[in-house]
């Protein structure tokens, strides 16, 4: 066709209409003309080229990764109902004899005792108020043991008077709140259940910026929500957990109000964290969000099944980051200036007793980099009391490597270390 339209572009228009060979080479090529709509869409069914088939191949097959990741972890996801009680007062004047207590609230005194007055009921005391239990808030969790432990935020069931926990699979359970720790924001739930599906965690430092990742939760009440994105940083500190610890992995994987507690899995289908917040100004993702590393988690976890509470260790020192114009007065070398200062230390305490002194800059712990002052604090709270942590200092301009022993942070040991801080260790 494209060659028959050539010809007729080439032939002058007077010959093209008075020669009877001519008039019927320009029909034919009018009916192709025509037919062109025809064309196109035969075009359009036609099987895709090899290389586009190609294509579509292997984004499927990473669809299907996705899928089995999905499917291998929405048995272990569980939606959380925090409920709370509430005072309902009994009266006599309608609403079926129900009157919420913020009514009588509202009501002058001399008019709600005329009203119970014609009901032909008592004024309400409060042995006559009856609680009603209400949602609320909703959250996320995810089953960890085959007999119903569940790990979920801390600030998901903080204010319940009771939980709830609702399966994939529609069952409803009561749960008991087994232990919580507000300085990582993680709570353990314990529900009467056997035979359930465990999540498996994963290792969380093995987490590179760029890997997908998968949230699973509750958004909304919307339970089962699946959303995709990326690892969009680690090591975050986003200052969300006030005088807590904080080493957050960031996703641009939807995340919103309802999925907190919920698992962010990788496409192996471990959980490599719990999505805890958000940074938006409307309250909804708009593509920055956080989850606790789950070897943070699950070390938390440990602790609570087994003692109660959170067991971290304590050096006795406080610290914070160099400044950069400090450098040349520290006499750090170049690449040095996001030390940590040692500020102060515990008398009698590891760091005093291993020879840790006030000046000295942090270069490296455990062989590797400092990243920052809370990177320190939150290495030491995580060593187990009696282990021992390798500290890099560099002091009068000379590199030395000192080993604390780590011991049991309490209360009382950060009441004696002077001008406690927040990031005291």
């Amino acid at each position: 066709m494209n060659a028959c339209i050539a010809s007729l572009w080439r032939i002058p228009q007077e010959r093209l209409f008075h020669a009877r060979g001519r008039r019927l080479i320009a029909c034919i090529c009018l009916v192709f003309l025509g037919a062109s709509p025809i064309a196109a869409l035969a075009q359009q069914i036609r099987p895709a080229p090899a290389d586009d088939a190609a294509l579509i191949i292997s984004a499927e097959r990473l669809s299907q990764v996705f899928r089995n990741a999905a499917e291998k972890l929405r048995p272990s996801v569980v939606t959380i109902n925090a409920m709370v009680e509430r005072p309902v007062a009994r009266g006599g004047f309608g609403f079926d004899g129900e009157v919420p207590e913020e009514l009588f609230g509202l009501l002058p005194p001399g008019l709600r005792e005329e009203l119970f007055r014609r009901g032909r009921a008592a004024v309400p005391t409060p042995e006559d108020q009856r609680r009603e239990k209400i949602r609320a808030g909703i959250g996320s969790g995810f089953i960890v043991s085959p007999d119903g432990y569940v790990l979920t935020n801390h600030h998901v069931i903080e204010q319940a008077d009771e939980l709830q926990v609702e399966l994939h699979d529609g069952r409803t359970f009561r749960a008991e709140v087994i232990g919580a720790d507000d300085k990582s924001d993680v709570a353990v739930l314990k529900i009467d259940a056997t035979g359930l599906t465990a999540a498996r965690l994963g290792d969380s430092s093995a987490v590179q910026v760029g890997d997908w990742v998968i949230a699973i939760g509750s958004p909304f009440g919307l339970n089962q929500t699946v959303t995709a994105g990326i690892i969009s940083a680690t090591h975050r500190e986003a200052d969300i957990i006030s005088g807590g610890y904080e080493d957050f992995l960031q996703t641009d994987a939807a995340i919103n109000p309802g999925n907190s507690g919920g698992p962010l899995v990788n496409l192996r289908g471990e959980v490599i964290g719990i999505n805890t917040a958000i940074n938006s100004r409307t309250g909804t993702n708009i593509g920055i969000g956080f989850a606790i590393p789950s070897n943070m988690a699950a070390r938390v976890l440990e602790d609570l099944v087994t003692n109660g509470r959170v067991v971290r260790g304590f050096i006795g020192a406080s610290l914070r980051e160099v400044r950069p114009d400090e450098a040349e007065n520290l006499q750090l070398p170049p690449g040095y200036a996001r030390g940590v200062l040692i500020e102060r230390v515990l008398q009698g305490g590891p760091a005093d007793r291993s020879g840790l002194a006030p000046g000295d800059v942090v270069i490296g712990l455990g062989g590797r980099p400092v990243r920052s002052s809370e990177h320190f604090r939150n290495t030491v709270a995580m060593s187990r009391p009696g282990e021992e942590v390798l500290v890099d200092v560099l002091r009068d301009g000379q590199t030395r490597r000192i080993a604390i022993a780590v011991d049991e942070l309490t209360e009382e040991k950060l009441d004696r270390l002077s001008g406690r801080r927040r990031i005291d260790a």
